[in-house]
């Protein structure tokens, strides 16, 4: 094995179009798959849950160091977050 000496750079996201498209998809997945798995809404971890994980990404996995990119990741996965909630909402609220 031979180790290299350089940095390397992880983009998650060409761009926040980008982001926003991933989002949409990985959340209309997750939701059908909690569908799937019994799992039902939750007001309350619709509420709380998109906030802390904007705490987790920006502070506590230090997304805050990366500057403003740091900041637009952090608030997007809190938004996929709270998208999950309301995709399985509304997968809910279909008639069967």
């Amino acid at each position: 094995m031979k180790r290299i000496k350089a940095d390397i750079h992880h983009f998650t996201y060409k761009d926040f179009a980008h982001q926003i498209r991933i989002i949409n998809h990985f959340s209309d997945v997750v939701s059908a798959e909690y569908v799937k798995a019994g799992k039902k809404p939750s007001i309350f971890q619709a509420i709380f849950h998109p906030p802390w994980k904007f705490f987790e990404c920006y502070f506590w996995k230090l997304g805050f160091l990366d500057g403003f990119p740091g900041f637009v990741i952090a608030v997007g996965s809190a938004f996929y977050i709270f998208a999950r909630y309301v995709k399985l909402w509304e997968l809910g609220k279909q008639p069967k």
